[in-house]
């Protein structure tokens, strides 16, 4: 149950980078919602901006914090499998698959969003 909207946020995660990052650092005016103004769309873009910078930081601290140990228990597989899915669980070192391809979403996402107006690129 809870780790369908994990992986929700784990495919969406680029889309939110490109978005937030192309609204706060690119300049690019986003609107989400025409009726309620400046102010909510502002306020949604920046907590999306938030969410992209702290999201994979601690999807780092839970895998590590809980090792291959800890994701091996129950409860946790049935909760947070979608964040470690198809991993052999020998080490904290192949934990970092995860956190790897977040970051590698993200540089391309920032990069997608700060270039997106020279096509060259």
């Amino acid at each position: 149950m809870f780790s369908t909207p994990l992986r929700f946020a784990q495919l969406a995660y680029m889309f939110i980078v490109v978005k937030s990052w192309s609204a706060v650092a690119g300049g690019k005016q986003q609107i989400l919602f025409q009726s309620k103004g400046e102010a909510v769309n502002s306020i949604i873009f920046y907590m999306l901006f938030v969410y992209s910078i702290v999201y994979p930081i601690c999807v780092t601290i839970f895998l590590m914090v809980q090792g291959p140990v800890g994701l091996a228990r129950y409860h946790i597989i049935e909760k947070f499998r979608s964040l470690y899915l198809d991993l052999q669980l020998h080490s904290r070192l192949t934990l970092m698959v995860t956190v790897n391809f977040l970051i590698r979403r993200a540089i391309v996402g920032i990069s997608i969003a700060l270039l997106g107006n020279y096509y060259g690129f």
